[in-house]
């Protein structure tokens, strides 16, 4: 029918994420390398929509965890890290 969308494409990119001071999360990420604070930083999702041409939708569950960090010769820091699920339907 006219006027009818067939399909959506919900394919996706997440250039960066992070939550509280960025200022602070960039100081932690390059003190302690092994921090993930910013797990969701450059993931894609694309859908083929030429294979299944019906919508898709993307959930994403966080749960945020404030840390605070403290680093010899340096003020406490806080930042909130996060964990994710992910499902897609």
């Amino acid at each position: 029918m006219d006027g009818e969308i067939a399909s959506l494409d919900m394919s996706h990119h997440i250039n960066y994420l992070f939550f509280g001071d960025a200022d602070n999360t960039t100081a932690i990420e390059k003190a302690h390398p092994e921090a993930s604070l910013s797990q969701l930083k450059g993931r894609k999702v694309d859908f083929e929509m030429e294979v299944t041409p019906h919508a898709y939708i993307s959930h994403y569950h966080l749960d945020i965890v404030p840390t605070r960090y403290v680093v010899p010769y340096w003020p406490d820091t806080l930042v909130y890290q996060y964990t994710y699920s992910y499902n897609q339907f």
